[in-house]
């Protein structure tokens, strides 16, 4: 019934049915407002949010990732701690800016973890690793789950971990 209709509708958005991705488990707002802005997206077109951190972590995020990592370029995460009270929330609370394209495949995606600073990210460049989506489907082949690394050299020891090892 909803193609029915959507064929008929002049619209901007995605012909596809919306929250697909909004896998299983609880549902969280940031899921349904990243979902939709992605179908409002045009090809090619940006979005910025900022988010919890489940969202590259959590089981229940799992299908969104994996919309991010292989039909848009995610291009940023980065992960702030609240420990300096950015938000007037917890402060074990952690929260990530993320920068995702519409339209083609994630190859690397930046990401700083841990940073306790908001001037950090007016230079994030100083303060990112690249985490390639090899690694990504390599460390976490079922929920693409993405591990908090600090440094090239944490991702090098994670590295001979998982290769030497059984998942």
């Amino acid at each position: 019934l909803w193609k029915k209709w959507r064929g008929k509708a002049a619209g901007f958005a995605d012909p596809e049915h919306p929250f697909r991705h909004q896998g299983s488990a609880d549902i969280n707002l940031y899921k349904l407002f990243l979902e939709q802005a992605h179908a409002l997206l045009r090809p090619v077109g940006r979005m910025g949010f900022i988010v919890p951190s489940g969202l590259y972590s959590d089981h229940g995020t799992g299908a969104l990732r994996s919309l991010f990592l292989e039909r848009c370029q995610w291009e940023w995460i980065f992960g702030f701690e609240n420990r300096e009270k950015v938000f007037d929330i917890d402060s074990r609370f952690k929260f990530n800016p993320i920068i995702v394209q519409k339209g083609g495949k994630t190859q690397a995606i930046n990401t700083a973890f841990m940073r306790r600073r908001l001037e950090d990210w007016e230079r994030g460049e100083a303060f990112a690793t690249l985490y390639t989506l090899e690694r990504v489907e390599q460390f976490s082949p079922k929920s693409k789950a993405i591990l908090e690394i600090q440094s090239k050299r944490d991702l090098e020891i994670l590295e001979k971990i998982y290769l030497n090892s059984v998942l």
